[in-house]
């Protein structure tokens, strides 16, 4: 599911609503919080200024009408009773007089009129004409030089700037009529020429500052009040969203629940059908093989495909298992030393086969392997490559190739990062679905599950234990093309110092092989002093390995693959062989599978991909004479005689597995039902009788864990140096450490690997023998 910001409307109209009512708390208190006490008071005294200055502004407008109306009465006047002109203004000032007194002018604020009766000397006066409030004032004489208040002269104009100006704002100092304190007035004058009157008006201080506390507390109280419903808003809001958002949390959980549910269901399904199939096959097979008059033949093959179902119902059990460690963070990396060939050989050899018998070409190819013994965990790194290479066979068809290529970069003195890269030319896959190819129970393609089967599971164990190992994986897929992963994995190198022998200086090979593993064979050789020369192909080979004979050139090795699919190698493989002196030169065959070739071609065998700590040793031994069963280079001693094993196991059908395992190898066995017979087995046979115990973890009477504590801890001298393996189906890593906690020295799981075991008891037995 690709994320979105805003799940559907309604969460986008609540993110809005939560910024709006962000934003408007941002500016609201932005506003108010810029209007404390001291900006009211500047903010009252702009207002007052702008009321005196209207109030005076409008007192002029009336004194000009009524001075209209009087001047066109007198006039009139004039003319019917002969009006003395120079009384007439006179008149008109005496009348507006009169009437200024009456105008109501609210909140203690008023009106007066000085008319300027002088301008010259060094004194400007005016004479008080109306003052509203204070009547016993009129007449009084006012001075710029004049400032005395006991002297009743509190009301004193800047009769200068007036003239200057023709208006001034002035604050002065007055007694307040009501109580007799002195206190501070704003005015504001302005000159009316036609009478050569000053018209004022004035505001004491107090009255402006108390509109300015007002407002103050007027603000504060809004203030609170906002506060209080934002909270109210924005508490709301969060409550809401979160709400609502549990309910759509709630639907997506149970949405994807469902989704996880309808696959597992379809994933129990699909397994319990993958766990049916190779059942059916075992359970029918077994029961047809049970037939007498089969041949051994017919036999022997339905015991081959019976070892195939169970090795897949085994795979898909693991897998199971895996998923479920790694889901509970279970499952643990544990690292041991590791030879490269080791982990790559087995690997390599099994999907050849497989693709052999699909039709399907299998390469692998390495380059630059520098470090060849490494710390690594051997099981969990064949893991991630067996489910890539198993995905690779799956969905290539017949005619195809699957190629494993590997290298090594060193990153620093004790630490290589090894690159897998796992190719084909399968179905690949699209785009869009490679986001899911590591999720667990699903396939890419719904159609996989019933064109290819499988679980589903492999890819997700492979990313998990990549992470695991702090490694990294990457895909490229194209449809219809191929698909290729590329897994890079660091490890711990041991540094093994390797002696130089010259033995090899100066030798000539000559290699018939693909182009990648003749230029890795070719590095190689030019590390050891060899001389190499190569073809690509049978007929190119052949060809120039008779020119170089019949001009007396030779070669000490001629290296064929058998891996070429240009011409039937049956047919030409003998001509080299004949081809060549056999007194001077050796032939080497290189291939994934060596049990298909050996009895045919009777040469030395190296086994693909050929590292070069092998290929060294074959050479060597070669010239130091020490090969000389050219059918089996590497076969150790496959038979046990005098090793003697103590079986412990309850479950009768078990016993008869291990048991027949074991005598095929030549080896004594004594069955043990339980631990506590196992233990009274052990004390009576005494010191160095049994060179392996092999003890099941769950049994009656006495378990595994027990029974081993018991002869750890008995008096037998031999007792903490026997070898004891345990035997259970639980793998987890809980019952290993429990196993290892009672001091036992390994673990081997059920079902029972046959090579696994069998190597267990050569290995063991080689040691007994070398002391």
């Amino acid at each position: 599911m690709k994320y979105r910001v805003f799940r559907n409307k309604i969460d986008l109209f609540v993110y809005i609503l939560i910024i709006a009512i962000g934003v408007m708390i941002i500016v609201v208190y932005t506003n108010l919080s810029n209007l404390n006490y001291e900006n009211l008071k500047n903010i009252a005294l702009k207002d007052a200024q702008k009321e005196l200055e209207n109030s005076v502004n409008n007192l002029i407008i009336i004194i000009d009408n009524i001075k209209d109306e009087k001047t066109k009465s007198l006039n009139q006047d004039i003319y019917s009773e002969q009006i003395d002109q120079n009384n007439l203004t006179e008149e008109i000032k005496n009348q507006i007089h009169d009437l200024i007194l009456s105008l109501s002018y609210y909140d203690n604020k008023y009106f007066w009129i000085n008319e300027v009766i002088n301008f010259e000397g060094g004194d400007n006066y005016a004479i008080r004409r109306v003052h509203q409030f204070l009547k016993d004032t009129e007449g009084t004489y006012l001075s710029t030089n004049t400032y005395d208040i006991a002297n009743n002269l509190p009301y004193k104009i800047e009769l200068e700037g007036i003239v200057a100006n023709g208006e001034v704002f002035q604050s002065y100092y007055f007694e307040n009529p009501t109580d007799g304190r002195i206190t501070e007035k704003l005015t504001y004058a302005k000159l009316y020429e036609p009478f050569n009157w000053i018209v004022a008006s004035g505001i004491p201080y107090e009255d402006i500052y108390s509109q300015a506390n007002k407002l103050y507390a007027r603000n504060k109280s809004i203030l609170a009040l906002i506060y209080v419903i934002d909270f109210i808003l924005v508490v709301s809001s969060i409550l809401a969203y979160y709400l609502f958002s549990r309910k759509k949390s709630i639907e997506e959980s149970e949405r994807v629940a469902n989704e996880k549910n309808e696959i597992k269901t379809e994933f129990i399904e699909n397994m319990s059908h993958d766990l049916r199939t190779p059942l059916n096959a075992i359970v029918g097979l077994t029961q047809i093989a049970r037939n007498n008059d089969l041949e051994k033949s017919v036999v022997q093959e339905y015991l081959y495909k019976i070892g195939i179902s169970s090795n897949y119902l085994l795979t898909l059990i693991d897998d199971i298992l895996d998923i479920s460690a790694l889901e509970e963070g279970k499952l643990s990396i544990k690292t041991q030393p590791c030879f490269l060939k080791d982990l790559i050989y087995p690997i390599s050899s099994f999907f050849y086969l497989r693709g052999s018998e699909k039709g399907i070409k299998f390469n692998c190819s390495i380059l630059f392997i520098s470090q060849e013994l490494i710390l690594c965990d051997v099981y969990r790194v064949k893991q991630i490559l067996s489910n890539l290479l198993s995905n690779s066979v799956k969905f290539t068809e017949d005619g195809g190739s699957v190629e494993l290529f590997i290298s090594q970069k060193q990153i620093d003195i004790k630490h290589v990062v090894m690159e897998f890269e796992v190719k084909d030319t399968g179905c690949g896959i699209e785009k869009d679905q490679l986001d899911n190819i590591y999720s667990k129970f699903v396939q890419a393609d719904k159609n996989i599950k019933s064109e290819y089967g499988g679980s589903g599971l492999g890819l997700s164990i492979v990313k998990n234990l990549v992470d695991l190992m702090n490694g990294k994986i990457n895909v490229k897929s194209k449809k219809g093309v191929g698909t290729s992963f590329i897994v890079d994995l660091p490890f711990e190198f041991v540094d093994k110092k390797t002696s130089t022998n010259d033995i090899l200086a100066g030798k000539g090979i000559f290699v018939i092989d693909d182009k990648k593993s003749c230029e890795h064979l070719q590095l190689i050789c030019k590390e050891l002093n060899i001389n190499c020369h190569y073809a690509l192909d049978y007929t190119e080979g052949y060809n120039k390995i008779k020119e170089n004979i019949s001009n007396n050139v030779t070669y000490d090795y001629i290296i064929v693959s058998l891996s070429l699919n240009d011409i039937d190698v049956m047919k030409m493989l003998p001509q080299i062989n004949e081809l060549i002196n056999h007194d001077t030169s050796t032939l080497l065959v290189c291939d994934y599978a060596q049990e298909l070739f050996d009895e045919q071609f009777r040469s030395y065998y190296l086994t693909k991909p050929i590292f070069k700590s092998t290929f060294v040793s074959v050479l060597e031994n070669i010239e130091s004479g020490c090969l000389i069963n050219k059918m089996d280079l590497t076969k150790e001693k496959d038979t046990v005689e005098g090793f003697s094993v103590l079986l412990v196991e309850d479950n009768k059908i078990n016993q008869l597995v291990a048991r027949k395992i074991l005598e095929i190898r030549k080896a004594s066995v004594d069955i043990a039902n339980n631990g506590e017979e196992a233990y009274n087995l052990f004390i009576e046979k005494g010191d160095n009788y049994y060179d392996l115990i092999l003890m099941d973890y769950k049994m009656p009477v006495l378990d595994g864990i027990e029974s081993t504590k018991l002869i750890r801890e008995s008096n037998l001298s031999y007792a903490k140096k026997v070898k004891i393996y345990a035997m259970t189906a639980n793998t987890s890593s809980r019952i290993k450490q429990e196993c290892l906690a009672a001091k036992m020295d390994g673990h081997i799981s059920k079902p029972i690997d046959v090579s696994l075991l069998t190597k267990l008891i050569i290995d063991l037995n080689n040691k007994k023998s070398k002391i």
